[in-house]
């Protein structure tokens, strides 16, 4: 088994993946006028990003970047998303939800990875 470190390179593609997924989530949230109160701190790390890619970067502000990119929701064991009919357990996610979750994962994982040192 062999290990691998993330270079300067795979940051680079790293920060170019985690910033047009931001600037995506943050014009849907626009759109759809949902957690108006998250954009700022969205369009921060958008800011961030940015500069980080053009400035240069050490590992502990990508460790900065990632924590301070939210998610939106306080997702724990028992967590289930909001659902198309509350009163109803069996009821599917709600659309509005799903819509969100194709623009929020990505944001999430790009920014995982900044992160994470290399892999095995």
């Amino acid at each position: 088994m062999s290990e691998y470190r993330y270079t300067k390179e795979d940051r680079k593609n790293q920060l170019c993946k985690l910033i047009p997924a931001l600037e995506a989530l943050i014009s849907h949230l626009n759109n759809v006028c949902l957690f108006a109160e998250k954009i700022p701190v969205y369009e921060q790390a958008l800011a961030e990003a940015n500069r980080l890619l053009n400035e240069g970067f050490t590992q502990e502000e990508l460790n900065m970047l990632n924590r301070g990119i939210p998610d939106l929701f306080n997702r724990h064991k028992e967590w289930y998303p909001p659902l198309e009919d509350e009163s109803n357990e069996l009821s599917k996610p709600a659309k509005w939800f799903e819509d969100l979750e194709q623009y929020l994962q990505p944001v999430r994982e790009a920014a995982g990875v900044l992160s994470i040192i290399g892999y095995y």
